[in-house]
């Protein structure tokens, strides 16, 4: 799995984060949701190699710190991603 940033920059409200995370079914649909307080970032299709890849804007509204980001498949179930 490879979610571009996370582990070494800083994100800030309002910016736009581009990922790429493999692991998923082939055309499996995935919810992209951030938490702590739960807000749903969108809905993208796997590719034929089961990798989502998707640029996302992080609202306005998110509060400095910890967050997670959990990536759901009816298929194969929740990935949870650290930033």
């Amino acid at each position: 799995p490879d979610c571009e940033r996370l582990a070494s920059d800083s994100l800030a409200a309002g910016e736009d984060l581009a990922l790429s995370y493999s692991g998923f079914q082939p055309f499996e649909q995935v919810t992209l949701v951030m938490r702590s307080t739960p807000v749903t970032l969108g809905t993208f299709t796997a590719d034929a190699a089961g990798v989502v890849t998707a640029t996302v804007t992080l609202p306005a509204t998110s509060e400095a710190g910890p967050h997670t980001l959990t990536l759901s498949g009816p298929l194969t179930g929740e990935r949870v991603v650290d930033f």
